[in-house]
C-alpha cells in the first residue's frame, strides 16, 4: 500500500509540474538510501537507461558529517552531457529538453566536398565525418593494386561504404546480388523485393531490412560488363532516428 501511494505521488508530481515525457520514454523513481524523502530517477527509452537525475547524498554520505544544500545531478548518457541544478524540477526539465533535442532527425548545416580517385566517386558528406579508402576482395576479386572501397565514418563507426571495382568475374546484376545475400543472410529478396533507384545516372537495385533486430541496413547494386558498384549503409539504435535523412542525401548526391 505504501509503495502504491508513493508511485501515485511521483506520477502526480511529474504531471503537475508540466513535465510530460517524450513519446517512447518512461521514468522510474528509486527512493534514496540515505537522503530520506528524496528519490533518484531513471529515464528509459528502447529498454535502455538514457538519463538519470540524482540528489546529492542520495546513496552516499559525506565523511565530515556536514549537510550541504541538496543539489540535483542530471546525466544524459547518449551525448555524455551532465549538469547540476538546485531543484529536481529544473534537472528534469533539462533532461526532457536533451531527449527532445537528441531523438530527432539531424539537420546538417555544413558539408564537405570529396572528389575521390580510387575508387572514382564524388560526393558531399557532413562536416565532422571522416572517410578512408581500402582494398576489398569479398564482393569480387580485385586484381588491381588500387583501393576500390570508400568508407564514410562517424566517430570511428562505419556508416556508408561504396565499392566500385572492375567486373573481372563478368557477373550479371542478379549474380552480384545473390552473392551479396550469401554473406549477409538477413538479405531476403522475397520478403523485401529490390526496387530501382537512379544514382548519378546509373540505375541501381536497392532494398532495406533490419539486422539482428537492432540495425537498419540498405543495399544498392549495379553491374555492367565493365564494373560493379555496391553501396551499403547500416544505422544502429538511435542512429535509425537521427541519420536516415542525412545518409539518403549523401547517396542521392553521388556522382561517378
Amino acid at each position: 500500500m505504501k509503495n502504491a501511494i508513493l508511485f501515485l505521488f511521483m506520477t502526480f508530481s511529474l504531471i503537475s509540474s508540466g513535465q510530460n515525457l517524450p513519446a517512447g520514454a518512461t521514468k522510474t523513481a528509486y527512493p534514496c538510501t540515505l537522503a530520506k524523502g528524496l528519490s533518484s530517477y531513471s529515464f528509459i527509452k528502447n529498454n535502455e537507461v538514457i538519463a538519470m537525475v540524482e540528489p546529492s547524498g542520495c546513496n552516499y554520505s559525506n565523511s565530515d558529517d556536514s549537510k550541504p544544500k541538496t543539489t540535483y545531478q542530471a546525466d544524459f548518457f547518449p551525448s555524455s552531457a551532465k549538469k547540476s541544478f538546485a531543484t529536481n524540477d529544473e534537472a528534469t526539465a533539462w533532461i526532457l529538453a536533451e531527449i527532445e533535442k537528441y531523438y530527432k532527425p539531424i539537420q546538417v548545416s555544413k558539408w564537405q566536398k570529396l572528389d575521390n580517385t580510387t575508387p572514382k566517386v564524388s560526393l558531399s558528406y557532413p562536416d565532422g565525418w571522416s572517410f578512408k579508402t581500402k582494398k576489398q576482395d569479398w564482393i569480387t576479386k580485385n586484381n588491381t593494386t588500387s583501393n576500390d572501397r570508400l568508407v564514410l565514418t562517424l566517430k570511428d563507426s562505419e556508416i556508408i561504404q561504396i565499392i566500385r571495382t572492375p567486373n573481372s568475374d563478368k557477373l550479371t546484376l542478379k549474380q552480384f546480388m545473390d552473392n551479396t545475400s550469401r554473406w549477409n543472410p538477413a538479405i531476403d529478396f522475397k520478403a523485401n523485393p529490390a526496387t530501382d533507384q537512379v544514382i548519378g545516372g546509373k540505375t541501381f537495385k536497392t532494398m532495406e531490412h533490419t539486422f539482428a533486430m537492432m540495425m537498419l541496413q540498405r543495399h544498392y547494386w549495379y553491374a555492367d560488363d565493365k564494373e560493379i558498384i555496391y553501396i551499403g549503409y547500416g544505422l544502429l539504435k538511435d542512429d535509425r532516428i537521427r541519420y536516415p535523412g542525412v545518409v539518403s542525401e549523401i547517396i542521392k548526391g553521388i556522382k561517378w
